[in-house]
């Protein structure tokens, strides 16, 4: 019966190290996507057509919408999102690059990607170069749903509000903002972004 308890304990621990060890690992693929995407974006900005280049800024259409629903909604979308050409993003590449140096930091953890709005950075030939969808927020895990219960506390209160690039859940980091502000007009801009 002794055996069987420190081997209980040693099969807990030893479970806790790999989940922990999983997650590190998925966070470092994380991070090599994120340094993959935001070094391919800087290339093209000192190497490639900027002339080709636009910014795509767009509101979120929320794909589990029915679709008569959905279609409209992606009509309307369409017909008022504002895109910015390469002529005018050229005066901009010096604060673009400044993506380069952010520090851009995945998170784990489960996430409701309520995304607002998005921007996209693309050309015809390359397609998306980069991907900005603002905001995710962090949803309960199991275990917080469990610790609500037991101690009668409410955990929701605590979201935070997270970035989207490429597909890649980071920290809010007020680069996302700085480097297209000066870009759109100032309407778009206190629309999207408030009293950030």
């Amino acid at each position: 019966m002794k055996y069987k308890k420190y081997f209980l304990i040693a099969t807990v621990i030893l479970i806790l190290i790999g989940a922990k060890s999983m997650f590190a690992v998925r966070l470092i693929r994380q991070q090599k996507v994120l340094d993959k995407s935001v070094g391919a974006f800087v290339e093209f900005l000192e190497n490639g057509n900027i002339e080709e280049l636009r910014l795509r800024v767009s509101t979120w259409v929320d794909s589990s919408l029915p679709e008569s629903i959905r279609k409209e909604l992606e009509m309307f979308v369409r017909e008022n999102e504002t895109i910015v050409d390469g002529s005018t993003l050229s005066l901009y590449i010096e604060l673009f690059k400044e993506l380069e140096n952010a520090n851009l930091v995945p998170v784990r953890g489960r996430y409701e990607l309520s995304k607002r709005w998005y921007y996209v950075f693309e050309t015809e030939s390359d397609g998306i170069l980069l991907e900005i969808g603002m905001f995710a927020f962090s949803s309960m895990s199991p275990l917080e749903y469990i610790l609500e219960y037991v101690f009668n506390r409410d955990f929701s209160s605590q979201q935070s509000r997270y970035i989207i690039v490429n597909g890649v859940v980071v920290e809010d980091n007020q680069i996302f903002r700085n480097i297209i502000s000066p870009v759109l007009p100032e309407s778009t801009v206190q629309w999207l972004f408030g009293n950030d």
